[in-house]
């Protein structure tokens, strides 16, 4: 979870896609510069600043089942849309259309980033606050936990 309110919303955006992460090939940074390049957009690859809330987008080209992927949500709670490959948690954190693309394969990620600016950045950030925001989250694990008590035989 995270604090939306901690993320500024970048309402207007520049003409650059964003790739942040870790730099393993995992994460997938070659993707995103081939992707990048097929689709004649500029690319900035950056540790986590405030380029997040400037940029058209979020490449993620993940090369793995991503457990979570937390610079989604960091993206999305700028009112940066992401554009990414489906894995892990990719389809459950971004909305296909709405906050973003999921991709199935890296052939599909150029024309997603072409696309891009038929994502609202309001959306990106309404998802975080009704999905990823801490209150939520936390309401969420104790009605798990209050769910799994309930089961359980003491």
């Amino acid at each position: 979870a995270l604090e939306p309110a901690a993320y500024p919303v970048g309402l207007h955006k520049e003409d650059y896609a964003l790739f942040l992460g870790r730099m393993c090939p995992e994460k997938g940074v070659v993707t995103a510069i081939r992707t990048a390049r097929a689709a004649g957009v500029p690319l900035v690859i950056a540790a986590k600043s405030d380029l997040l809330g400037r940029a058209r987008c979020l490449l993620f080209p993940i090369d793995w089942e991503e457990p979570f992927g937390m610079v989604m949500i960091e993206a999305m709670a700028c009112g940066t849309p992401v554009v990414a490959l489906r894995g892990g948690s990719v389809p459950e954190v971004v909305a296909d259309g709405v906050t973003g693309f999921v991709c199935e394969d890296p052939a599909g990620l150029a024309g997603a980033l072409r696309r891009i600016g038929d994502i609202d950045p309001a959306a990106c950030r309404q998802r975080v606050v009704d999905h990823f925001g801490t209150d939520n989250l936390a309401q969420g694990y104790e009605d798990a936990y209050r769910t799994a008590l309930a089961r359980t035989a003491w």
